[in-house]
Order: C-alpha cells, then sequence, then structure tokens
C-alpha cells in the first residue's frame, strides 16, 4: 500500500483525483469477514463484506495525506462527514468521512420509475446539502483509497459505499500511477449499479423527502456473507 505527500505543481491534480474517486476518511469503520475493522487498519490481508459477491479480497490500499494547507486552499476537496445516527440508531455508529463524490447507494421507489432500478448510487455531496452534514476545511487528514477486483459495495455501519471506480480510464493518469493498469488491465470498469448526476440525486432525494420519505441509505436487508 502507499501513503503519499506528493509536492510540486502536480499536487492539486492528484488531490483532485482523491477527491473524485471513492475515499474513506480516518474512523470509519468497514465491515470484513472477521468483523469491523477501522478503515486505517487495513490492508491487502483483509476481506471486506461487499453486497453482490460476498467477502471479496482488497487488490489494493493507497493512503493519501491532507495537509491543512490543501483544504485551506481547496475546500471542495474536504470530505462529507456524517454524524452518528444521522439517518437512524447507529447509522453510523461512528463519523463516516468520505470524499465529496465518494457513491452511496441510495433505494427509492421513485428511482425505478425514472431509472428502471430501485437502487442508484448519488455521490455523498448530494446527501450533505440535505442532511446536516459537516465539511470540516481546516484539519489534517488521510484519505484511504479501496481497490477491489471490480467496483464492489462495501457495508460501512447500516450503509453500502462503493470502493474506487476506474470507469474512464483516463482516470488512472489523473492519479498518476501508472502501476493501476497493470493491476487492472485496460478494461474499464462496470458500476455496481447506476450513477446519478449531482442534478439527478438532488432531484431524487429531495422529491422523497417533500413527501416525507427517509433518506434511503439504511440497509434494510441482509447483508452479503
Amino acid at each position: 500500500m502507499n501513503t503519499t505527500t506528493r509536492q510540486g505543481a502536480d499536487r492539486t491534480g492528484f488531490l483532485r483525483a482523491a477527491a473524485v474517486l471513492t475515499s474513506f476518511g480516518p474512523g470509519t469503520m468497514l465491515q470484513t469477514d472477521e468483523g469491523e475493522v477501522p478503515v486505517e487498519w487495513l490492508d491487502t490481508q483483509h476481506k471486506l463484506v461487499t453486497r453482490d459477491h460476498g467477502a471479496q479480497p482488497i487488490l489494493r490500499i493507497n493512503r493519501i495525506r491532507l495537509l491543512r494547507s490543501d483544504l485551506q486552499q481547496h475546500p471542495e476537496f474536504a470530505p462529507v462527514v456524517m454524524l452518528p445516527d444521522t439517518f437512524g440508531p447507529m447509522i453510523p455508529g461512528h463519523h463516516v468521512r468520505l470524499s465529496p463524490n465518494s457513491l452511496v447507494l441510495y433505494r427509492s421507489w421513485r428511482a425505478q420509475l425514472h431509472y428502471g432500478t430501485n437502487e442508484v448510487l448519488v455521490p455523498g455531496a448530494t446527501l450533505a446539502d440535505k442532511m446536516p452534514l459537516r465539511r470540516p476545511a481546516d484539519t489534517t487528514f488521510v484519505y484511504t483509497q479501496i481497490l477491489m477486483q471490480r467496483h464492489e459495495l462495501l457495508y460501512i455501519e447500516g450503509m453500502w459505499v462503493g470502493s474506487m471506480l476506474f470507469a474512464d480510464l483516463n482516470t488512472i493518469g489523473s492519479v498518476g500511477d501508472d502501476g493501476l493498469v497493470a493491476v487492472l488491465g485496460k478494461t474499464p470498469m462496470i458500476a455496481a449499479r447506476p450513477i446519478l448526476t449531482q442534478d439527478e440525486a438532488r432531484g431524487l432525494v429531495d422529491q422523497d423527502l417533500a413527501e416525507g420519505q427517509a433518506v434511503g441509505v439504511c440497509d434494510t436487508s441482509s447483508q452479503s456473507n
């Protein structure tokens, strides 16, 4: 695994890629086949519980250190912070810090009408627009990125959040890591569920909230084993 604190002209682009790709902040608890583990303790020996394929191995972990100065200059890179009990008792049970464009599984009967499935992926920042979530911009912390063999939905304290998704291979170039091509091959990943744009996600969540529906990120079914 790599922990990176790049310096120089390419740092802004590198951090932008970290914010665009799903990244987890410190303290986020992920479900492994042996129980919950803080994201900063994970390594490639762990297997993570996924929604679609049971417990799966981690191919690679990247860790990216964001400095206080980074977040002061680029507050848009700051994580979405989901506070304990935001979506119900113990959902989440701890602070969950996600990069703004991390993909969160959202369920809604209305999504079935518009997108042909009741499960879609929405950016974490969309939820921050609707819920009392914090966006800190003045502290140093480390983003952790988790790469699986395919795009997986990972179980995180009552929610499902996507692993790293390289649907566009140009994104690998923006990360600046040619070794990823050797790991992934040259075939773009397929998203685990349809991905909504920010505008589509906001419209869906707005309509659900207007009708008194709960924000549909909580897991109400049995997770895969």
